[in-house]
């Protein structure tokens, strides 16, 4: 069984209430691996407090509020803490049975309340050199932290930039990418 789970943000209640759950109902036991979609909280002074213990493998991918110094270097796939794997952006794994294909990143709409180097930095954005990772690879689903634009016009509209005081010009780089990538992979 696989266990989607989205933004967090370094607030790991969640978790600690699906190990309650989970062990409640007693499938504690049982082999399911849990997916975050991105904003896990990536800071390391959230997980060494907050985290709770892992029984079950988490795989978790950048979103765009993370303290990107702290993945610096990590190229491939690692365990951070026990149970704990960070997915870098174009790494596809095989887990149960499903060619599974990890994209993190976005952009910060929330940039111009942000410090860069504090709480935000440039290598959030989604590039193409980063989808270009999955280029010919086989996938059976995408995980991202953003969706491709065409979801994003067509269920919420465009952005009110002046609400998120945004430039006028201001495009959202990251979902266009990602786009690109829902059809190179020939994705429904």
């Amino acid at each position: 069984m696989i266990l989607f789970l989205g933004d967090c943000h370094g607030e790991f209640y969640i978790l600690k209430a699906i190990f309650k759950k989970a062990k409640e109902d007693g499938t504690l036991n049982a082999p399911i691996t849990i997916i975050q979609v991105g904003d896990f909280g990536w800071y390391p002074e959230l997980l060494a407090g907050r985290l709770p213990e892992l029984p079950w493998p988490l795989y978790a991918i950048e979103g765009n509020h993370e303290r990107f110094p702290m993945l610096k270097g990590l190229d491939k796939v690692t365990e951070v803490k026990p149970n704990l794997f960070y997915v870098p952006r174009g790494t596809v794994l095989n887990i149960d049975g499903y060619d599974i294909g990890f994209m993190g990143g976005g952009e910060s709409v929330d940039k111009a309340w942000r410090k860069e180097g504090i709480d935000w930095w440039p290598n959030e954005r989604i590039t193409e050199q980063d989808i270009k990772k999955l280029d010919g690879k086989k996938v059976d689903i995408l995980v991202t932290h953003t969706p491709p634009l065409n979801f994003i016009m067509r269920n919420f509209g465009p952005i009110n930039k002046a609400s998120w005081s945004l430039p006028y010009d201001w495009q959202d780089i990251s979902s266009m990418n990602i786009e690109k990538l829902w059809g190179n992979l020939g994705m429904p």
